[in-house]
């Protein structure tokens, strides 16, 4: 980030779509869970970025679904840092500013999307944070599900059975830590689904400002916070207070690479992988966390 930018977390918009699916495409590409989730993503790189356009237009417009994005505004154009869509040969979307002016740019260079449980009995106020339904909202929705719409066709990057696999023991594991009032009914939870720095802005904080809005949504609305991670993000979320309850395992793929495709033609091992699954709240919380997110 150049002197002259400035920073905002905000939540993401229909305009965003393009720009965050190349950040989850550049974030993930080698990501081990990618690997497993995506094994033919090398032969069919297109249908793999189609996956997060496909995931973020339905999350977008899903009611209890948030995308949250951090977006810098900078005065100095010329600071601009390769995009993800130069970066991966697609189509660049951003106009050059004219000749000899000064133009505010604005990029999106880190994403998280969450999903709030348990709003059915909560107040209208709450529910009106988190994404409330619309007839448009609806109506895109059934676009969006109807046979022929990029969301219906075949993903030929993906494997189905790994990814409903991999919800399910998560959604298992979070059962078992559910926190419930005292009637005995489970009180309501964020799920933090996916969180995306693009690589070219890794490693300056922007993560962690998406992380420290969640920690205080959860602290305001008093309730835990489920989320899973690779051993290389773990140490972040334990410096916060955020707890190992479980663990996912993906078993061992022998992939067969056909037909045509940068991997065609190849057989590729991709090993077994153990994803760790944490639970937060606000009494756990660090006080460097409680410092930043203002807990």
């Amino acid at each position: 980030m150049s002197p002259t930018s400035k920073l905002q977390v905000r939540p993401a918009t229909i305009n965003d779509i393009p720009a965050l699916a190349d950040i989850g495409y550049n974030a993930f590409f080698n990501e081990p869970i990618d690997g497993h989730w995506f094994p033919f993503k090398e032969q069919y790189p297109h249908d793999y970025h189609r996956s997060f356009i496909d995931e973020l237009s339905l999350r977008l417009v899903t009611p209890g679904n948030v995308i949250m994005v951090v977006e810098l505004e900078d005065q100095d154009a010329s600071q601009r840092p390769e995009s993800a869509a130069s970066s991966k040969g697609t189509a660049e979307q951003k106009n050059d500013p004219p000749p000899n002016t000064t133009k505010t740019n604005q990029e999106v260079v880190a994403y998280i999307v969450t999903i709030r449980h348990g709003l059915s009995d909560s107040s209208p106020k709450l529910q009106k944070k988190w994404n409330p339904d619309t007839p448009v909202k609806k109506l895109t929705r059934t676009f969006l599900n109807l046979p022929g719409s990029t969301t219906s066709l075949h993903n030929r990057a993906m494997s189905a059975t790994t990814v409903q696999s991999y919800y399910s023991q998560a959604a298992s594991i979070y059962n078992d830590h559910m926190e419930h009032d005292s009637s005995g009914k489970a009180k309501g939870w964020i799920d933090c689904r996916f969180l995306a720095v693009h690589p070219t802005h890794q490693l300056k904080g922007y993560g962690e400002k998406l992380i420290e809005w969640v920690a205080h949504t959860a602290a305001v609305e008093n309730v835990p916070v489920f989320l899973d991670t690779t051993d290389v993000a773990l140490p972040l979320y334990v410096r916060y207070g955020a707890r190992v309850i479980g663990a996912i395992q993906l078993p061992e793929q022998i992939v067969h690479c056909l037909g045509g495709g940068r991997g065609g033609g190849n057989v590729k091992r991709i090993e077994t992988l153990e994803v760790k699954v944490l639970k937060w709240k606000r009494e756990w919380a660090t006080s460097e966390l409680v410092a930043r997110a203002r807990l």
